[in-house]
């Protein structure tokens, strides 16, 4: 089994076919004590943006949420709403960050970076393909995106894209194996693992080693029925399982990847779109609606040890969520 550093990789999956990616993160705290399902206020969801004063959204861990219709910037520690924002048009389902808590956030054709406590884009990266995800090498400062497909047509094939330092123009990547690419995440040790789906395989896993131009097909020995979330955890490879309410913890040596342990997240009265494991702590939406953010014990998982929300009052679920940790001053 690899030796990994101890850093928290994030990824974000969508409802369906759809699904993202996430992204390298040194851990932080779990959140402070709160009484389980605990409700916050909320504010309705309007044209615009709505925020609090600079200072106080950029005080704290921040976690960014993709809603149905807005975004949500809420507080770490307390569920309480920083903001609502409007995002690109056609985005993808997943967020993701970097250690300096800037947030990515994949589009149609586009990738919009934030920084930490922002509503504004401060950068737009092209991309010709439809973004699903993405994740941050903590080596390199790599962004590496999902692609499902063509920004301009469907069933068409998609890719990995790789922009190296965070900018400039990709440099695209292709599994002969894999069609679609829905999840991925960089290790500590800049390894990237991905997953998507082919015509006749509605399960593909794969990595990027390190350094590294080709795949390697890797063949997991319990089923997936879809791809979902991929995601480094400080120690394993974590894998959601679409609709389990479960999470995989994997190992991978040459092409065999091995289940060492499964998270159950209780309470989800439907399959895990998306979730993002942030130190001992995973989140998730949550709620007979999904309009809650849940917090577990990661990797113990049962019930939720927290819940903030509702944050949506509009149809639909929420999508992927990132944590944003405030920079250091």
């Amino acid at each position: 089994m690899r030796t990994l550093g101890r850093y928290a990789l994030g990824v974000t999956a969508a409802a369906c076919m759809l699904a993202a990616c996430g992204t390298s993160q040194p851990p932080i705290g779990a959140p402070g004590a709160m009484p389980q399902s605990r409700g916050i206020a909320t504010h309705v969801e309007r044209g615009g943006s709505w925020m609090l004063p600079e200072p106080s959204r950029k005080s704290g861990d921040l976690i960014y949420v993709m809603g149905p219709v807005k975004n949500y910037i809420i507080s770490y520690s307390t569920g309480a709403t920083i903001a609502t924002f409007d995002g690109p048009e056609g985005r993808g389902a997943g967020l993701c960050s970097d250690e300096q808590g800037h947030v990515f956030m994949p589009a149609t054709g586009e990738i919009w970076e934030f920084k930490h406590g922002g509503t504004t884009p401060i950068n737009k990266l092209k991309d010709s393909y439809r973004a699903m995800g993405c994740s941050i090498d903590p080596l390199t400062g790599d962004l590496a995106v999902a692609n499902f497909e063509k920004a301009s047509s469907y069933n068409t094939r998609g890719n990995i894209a790789i922009f190296e330092h965070g900018s400039g123009k990709p440099k695209f990547l292709v599994d002969p194996t894999i069609k679609n690419y829905v999840s991925c995440g960089y290790d500590a040790a800049g390894n990237l693992f991905l997953d998507g789906s082919a015509d006749g395989a509605s399960f593909l896993f794969a990595e990027l080693p390190a350094g590294s131009s080709s795949f390697v097909d890797l063949s997991l020995n319990k089923p997936v029925l879809d791809p979902g979330s991929v995601q480094w955890d400080g120690r394993n490879i974590a894998v959601g399982v679409n609709g389990a309410r479960l999470i995989y913890r994997v190992s991978a040596s040459g092409s065999i990847a091995t289940v060492l342990g499964t998270t159950r997240l209780d309470t989800i009265n439907r399959p895990i779109i998306a979730f993002w494991v942030q130190g001992s702590t995973v989140m998730t939406a949550s709620g007979a609606t999904h309009k809650k953010v849940g917090l577990w014990d990661y990797p113990d998982g049962g019930k939720p040890v927290k819940q903030y929300g509702p944050i949506s009052r509009g149809p639909g679920r929420l999508g992927g969520m990132t944590v944003s940790v405030a920079p250091s001053l």
